[in-house]
């Protein structure tokens, strides 16, 4: 039964007529779209969570706050919910950041620290840019002691927003790509079924069941989905390579996602192979009736 619907599908795909190249496009930019979306969202991941990595909340104390209510208040930070960890920063050793960064023109001119000591805070990995931000920064305002707080709020937020728009698009175009790939590989099925009706009638006439009759049409749109699924991976892994090649990253080759657009591609293709198989099928049958 198998080999009779490989031999049968096969048949029929290497019959390809305009609309099965259609077809066989548009499922492989679908795949390469769902593959370069999935990468890209990787890669954003990684960078996003780089970027974050780097943003953190100062808290400047007031000039009465010493060294021991300041690691208390550390203490108080760090059991807030979305706070990673709180380093200290002394009134000293903000002077050395600042000679580090600026020179020691001031300190000669003033010929005092003027710099308070403060708490720098990091938070988590997984912290909401807009609001896990904010909120942790009004509540250590709020604690005793604290004179200000200052965080790239506004960087943040955008670096969001263009995250989050340009998934929105992304997840539109793939929706869009696989709504036509589906309706051109059933418009292709239908157009096979039509030119070989003799097919159908024969294994009806033959006592042959109906997964028999639709089955070397739903194996076509596997073949369809086989070879789109090939080819948008070797697309996405090309792409993928030249990008890293061009930002100087080590180049690697995601071996394990072939398998992963094969089968993708398979599931597609036959499910909408499946479904236009039945519906012609079923028409002819009613007609026959």
């Amino acid at each position: 039964m198998i080999a009779f619907l490989l031999r049968e599908g096969w048949r029929n795909f290497s019959r390809l007529g305009i609309i099965g190249l259609l077809s066989l496009a548009s499922l492989t930019i679908t795949l390469s779209l769902v593959g370069l979306a999935a990468r890209g969202y990787c890669l954003v991941e990684d960078w996003k969570a780089g970027i974050l990595g780097r943003f953190e909340i100062e808290a400047f104390l007031a000039a009465e706050v010493d060294s021991s209510m300041a690691m208390e208040m550390a203490r108080e930070i760090e059991g807030m919910k979305d706070v990673d960890h709180v380093s200290y920063v002394s009134k000293e050793l903000a002077a050395r950041r600042f000679r580090a960064q600026f020179g020691d023109d001031l300190f000669d001119l003033l010929e005092y620290n003027p710099l308070p000591s403060s708490l720098v805070v990091i938070l988590k990995g997984d912290a909401d840019p807009l609001k896990s931000w904010r909120r942790s920064s009004e509540a250590i305002a709020a604690i005793p002691g604290v004179d200000d707080v200052v965080y790239e709020g506004d960087l943040l937020a955008k670096v969001d927003r263009f995250y989050r728009t340009t998934g929105l698009g992304v997840g539109i175009a793939v929706g869009l790509t696989l709504i036509v790939s589906l309706v051109l590989t059933m418009m292709s099925v239908r157009s096979v079924i039509r030119s070989r009706k003799e097919f159908i009638q024969i294994v009806s006439l033959s006592g042959g069941t109906n997964f028999m009759a639709r089955g070397p049409f739903v194996v076509l749109g596997g073949y369809y989905g086989f070879v789109s699924g090939l080819i948008a991976a070797g697309i996405v892994l090309l792409i993928d390579w030249i990008v890293k090649f061009a930002w100087g990253l080590k180049p690697s080759m995601m071996l394990w996602w072939i398998p992963a657009f094969l089968v993708c591609g398979v599931c597609i293709g036959m499910i909408g192979a499946g479904w236009a198989a039945q519906r012609q099928i079923r028409e002819y049958e009613r007609r026959a009736v």
